[in-house]
């Protein structure tokens, strides 16, 4: 049965809506990742919907990695 969280992450380097847009896209692609919604509020911050039994907060920082930007696990 899958484990499903809700947690909200800072990210840096998101400065733009077309940030937000490229971050919301890298993650929604990653296997387990349900819901994504990313913001500037706060210096820019992504709320992910996730099976945590598929995917684990380095799995979501990795995929932004990869597009650019850091996703702050704290």
């Amino acid at each position: 049965m899958a484990k499903v969280v809700e947690q909200t992450f800072p990210v840096r380097g998101a400065h733009c809506s077309n940030c937000l847009r490229t971050i919301e896209r890298a993650l929604a692609m990653v296997e387990g990742v349900r819901r994504v919604s990313a913001t500037l509020d706060d210096g820019g911050r992504v709320t992910v919907e996730y099976d945590a039994e598929v995917v684990t907060p380095q799995g979501l920082r990795a995929a932004l990695e990869r597009v650019g930007y850091e996703l702050v696990i704290q």
